[in-house]
């Protein structure tokens, strides 16, 4: 998490740097690029699968027999994940800029909706 958050915050940095002398200035296309772009959003998304994992073998298949087998499967299925997750963010980055980063309202409802089970789920 702590790879994660450097990645990402070096990025909101670079941004924030290139726009704090002019306070009137906003977001350009590269900017918005740079911050769909898999190298913002995939460190991040790996943190959150790592911890799902963690917690799910925590709570409910604890304890877990951890031999080399299973740690190379499990390391496995996390690589293919992520090489999954940054195709998959790659095509959602294409995708934004050439809808100029205007998303539908049905899009916008569907976010909200998916964040708000998700905040349930984790208070509950």
């Amino acid at each position: 998490s702590a790879f994660s958050t450097l990645v990402s915050l070096s990025i909101l940095r670079k941004i924030n740097s290139q726009i704090a002398g002019d306070l009137q200035s906003t977001v350009d296309d590269r900017h918005r690029e740079l911050l769909t772009s898999p190298k913002f959003s995939l460190p991040i998304q790996a943190t959150l699968l790592s911890l799902i994992v963690s917690s799910y073998f925590s709570w409910f298949i604890y304890p877990f027999e951890l031999n080399v087998l299973h740690a190379f499967l499990l390391w496995a299925v996390f690589a293919l994940i992520l090489v999954i997750l940054w195709f998959w963010q790659k095509r959602r980055s294409i995708k934004f800029i050439q809808i100029h980063y205007a998303m539908s309202t049905s899009a916008r409802l569907l976010r909200a909706g998916i964040s708000f089970v998700f905040f349930v789920a984790l208070i509950g």
